[in-house]
């Protein structure tokens, strides 16, 4: 069997257990009372099943029986066990509300799952910021934040019908395509197995009959295995990365062109939020979606498509740049992103008022 089949294979496999799964999911959920009860931010009128994320770990889990063969660094070993504190965590989340301390507590032991595997120990930024080797306990720091911070912006982009699903699928064809790439066939099976269950979660999240939401179940394990990928990439020898053919110092930049639509998200409210004296965990309709939203009165599909093209056109626009312009015009390039985030989206947000 060709690679290509079998990545194939995978794709169709992941989206049919998904699709099996789902249905069933959402009846315990209904029989047992699980549900997400409307409140005053959101956008449903009725209360829905929001344990939809338990199918995309059940297929994940499935999917490395067939894919551990590609894994030559061994990562599957920290991967479990992080792997399965975040989905405890989020489904605890789900069922019975857990403090947000909690939360972190779990994210940072996560990630300290990976920073003890060699593959996510980052010695060297490359020359990103004119930095090259730094210390391990940096390095141990770097790695924690990045997973906290990856885990909470894809957990608080999931509040729209499709939003964090159509973001998922374009961040993980995104590492995937990179890890093809770099011939990385471990983690290229991982993303093959999310954009496949993620594909099949979306029939049911725009259904009205059907209708159900991931949950931080889903949002947290997504953002747990995008800080996976993203880990991995920045803490990979220079040796391996020989197939890239712009200065290894701008890998930063692409992975925020990835990671955009949530990193721009969390950083707008979070800066709201700590501004008005508030908690930047507390809730309200300050984040990119419900300010489209509200501005535009149009349908959760299409505010979840205009983001999803949003993200796909940061990172098409950095592939050029990341060749062409040199480290400072990059970080300059970033920063005209965020002021304009911040400028675009509050006026849209006064406009609503």
């Amino acid at each position: 069997m060709s690679f290509f089949v079998f990545l194939l294979l995978l794709f169709i496999g992941s989206f049919t257990i998904s699709y099996i799964l789902i249905p069933k999911i959402r009846t315990i959920a209904k029989v047992s009372n699980f549900h997400s009860l409307p409140n005053h931010r959101s956008s449903h009128v009725d209360a829905v099943p929001n344990i939809g994320g338990v199918a995309f770990y059940v297929t994940i889990m499935l999917s490395f029986y067939f894919i551990q063969k590609f894994d030559e660094f061994n990562i599957l070993h920290s991967l479990l066990p992080g792997l399965t504190i975040i989905f405890i965590i989020g489904l605890k989340d789900d069922l019975v509300v857990v403090a947000p301390s909690t939360k972190l507590v779990a994210q940072v032991l996560s990630g300290m799952f990976l920073v003890f595997h060699s593959s996510f120990e980052l010695l060297n930024l490359k020359g990103f910021l004119w930095i090259f080797e730094i210390n391990y306990f940096t390095g141990f720091l770097i790695v924690i934040f990045i997973n906290v911070l990856v885990i909470n912006a894809m957990n608080l982009i999931d509040g729209i019908d499709g939003l964090a699903g159509i973001v998922g699928i374009v961040i993980f064809s995104s590492f995937g395509v990179i890890y093809f790439f770099l011939e990385r066939y471990f983690l290229l099976s991982i993303c093959i197995v999310l954009v496949g269950s993620l594909l099949a979660f979306l029939q049911f999240n725009f259904s009205k009959e059907r209708k159900i939401f991931m949950g931080d179940t889903g949002s947290m394990l997504i953002g747990f295995l995008i800080s996976v990928m993203t880990l991995r990439l920045i803490a990979m020898p220079v040796n391996k990365l020989s197939n890239f053919d712009f200065p290894l110092q701008n890998i930063p930049f692409i992975i925020f062109s990835i990671l955009s639509v949530p990193l721009l998200d969390l950083l707008r409210v979070f800066v709201l939020r700590i501004k008005e004296g508030r908690s930047p965990f507390s809730a309200d309709r300050l984040h990119f979606h419900h300010v489209i939203l509200d501005y535009s009165k149009t349908s959760h599909l299409n505010v979840s498509l205009i983001i999803g093209i949003f993200n796909i056109f940061m990172i098409l626009l950095f592939v050029f740049a990341i060749k062409h312009l040199s480290q400072i015009y990059l970080f300059g390039l970033v920063f005209f992103f965020i002021v304009s985030f911040f400028l675009i989206l509050n006026k849209l947000k006064a406009a609503v008022k």
